[in-house]
């Protein structure tokens, strides 16, 4: 039976599922603009030995492809740097990180894990990546609200114009991913905001 509720809810959710083990690994998932990057702090602060790894390390060409399930980020990457040295019980792990500007990896981020490891992004919640999580969490915003928010937060935040993103490839593949892997029915908690 799928949880669902407020960020304190599954914070006591995943301290309970988490006791006895050394490391507890929670993948984040929403739409673009659904606030996963502010979840995700704020989840790492509530839990206190937290780390939180934003999906976006992970991007490939500026996610610039229109895609039915989020191919823009590297997966395997994800997989190899992050997701498997985890599961085997590994204590650091080192990856690459991602520039925006750049369009390429420019830097390794080495890390000792902590107890919780938060993974957000779009599009991580799918068979493919399951086997690695302890706790799939899908925030539960409707798509033309967090796509509006994406776009108003890219123009004022950022000062970036991705207007033509949003519209022909971002939401769009955020609409597709959402139908194909069905990710609201599929995680184990409804973060509700």
């Amino acid at each position: 039976m799928q949880n669902q509720g407020s960020i304190n809810e599954l914070v006591e959710t995943i301290q309970k599922k988490a006791d006895g083990k050394n490391h507890f690994v929670v993948a984040l998932a929403g739409f673009g603009g659904a606030g996963k990057s502010t979840v995700a702090n704020k989840l790492a602060k509530a839990l206190g030995e937290a780390v939180v790894i934003p999906l976006d390390e992970f991007i490939t060409n500026r996610l610039a492809g229109r895609s039915t399930d989020w191919d823009g980020f590297d997966l395997v990457r994800l997989e190899e740097q992050v997701l498997k040295p985890i599961q085997e019980g590994n204590e650091t792990i080192k990856y690459g990180i991602y520039d925006w500007s750049q369009n390429k990896i420019i830097d390794t981020k080495n890390l000792q894990i902590p107890k919780y490891i938060i993974i957000e992004g779009c599009g991580l919640i799918r068979e493919q990546l399951n086997k690695y999580f302890n706790l799939s969490v899908w925030i539960d915003l409707p798509l033309e609200v967090a796509s509006e928010r994406g776009n108003i937060r890219d123009r004022e935040e950022y000062k970036i114009d991705n207007d033509q993103f949003w519209k022909e490839k971002w939401t769009p593949n955020d609409k597709d991913y959402f139908e194909k892997y069905q990710p609201a029915k599929n995680a184990d908690f409804l973060l509700r905001v």
